[in-house]
């Protein structure tokens, strides 16, 4: 999340757009990974994953 923040909101987290995307991030990572399909970036679930961990 403090990713989207950094790049969005001049660091805050607070941002009603940046939980917004946060939120939308996983729930675009649970969406796939029950479809079992790669979808916004090549690599699938597992890149998914990584990026989410880093945004939080």
């Amino acid at each position: 999340m403090q990713t989207i923040a950094d790049l969005h909101s001049n660091r805050d987290t607070e941002v009603e757009y940046v939980q917004k995307v946060y939120l939308e991030i996983q729930e675009a990572v649970v969406y796939e990974a029950e479809l079992g399909k790669a979808g916004w970036l090549a690599g699938g679930y597992a890149t998914h994953s990584a990026i989410l961990e880093q945004l939080h």
